[in-house]
């Protein structure tokens, strides 16, 4: 009965530690950029309610008129390298493309 207690007691406090360093880690701590919390994604709707992508020339006319945001930029998801390592399986890394305002954007 006592091995039992303590089985349930040790998965239960693994269990919301674990847990709770997942939302600490991605949820709580800021982003290691000066102004995290000004950072924001915008999204497009489609008329059926999905989000969508922002579109080259929407993304080029908010760039161009906003009043609201001090930079924009954009990126996408290119494509995938193989990058070989000092292992015996090479890594496979996803590239992003992105605008020139992009560095502008993270303070960086």
């Amino acid at each position: 009965m006592t091995t039992v207690v303590l089985l349930t007691l040790a998965v239960g406090i693994g269990g919301t530690t674990a847990i709770f360093s997942f939302v600490d880690a991605i949820l709580l701590r800021p982003l290691p950029y000066p102004n995290a919390d000004r950072i924001v994604g915008i999204w497009e709707r489609r008329p059926s309610g999905q989000s969508n992508a922002m579109t080259t020339l929407n993304y080029l006319d908010y760039a161009q008129q906003s009043t609201v945001f001090e930079h924009i930029a954009a990126t996408t998801v290119c494509c995938s390298a193989t990058m070989l390592g000092g292992g015996a399986t090479p890594t496979p890394l996803a590239r992003l493309k992105v605008s020139s305002s992009y560095f502008d954007v993270l303070g960086i």
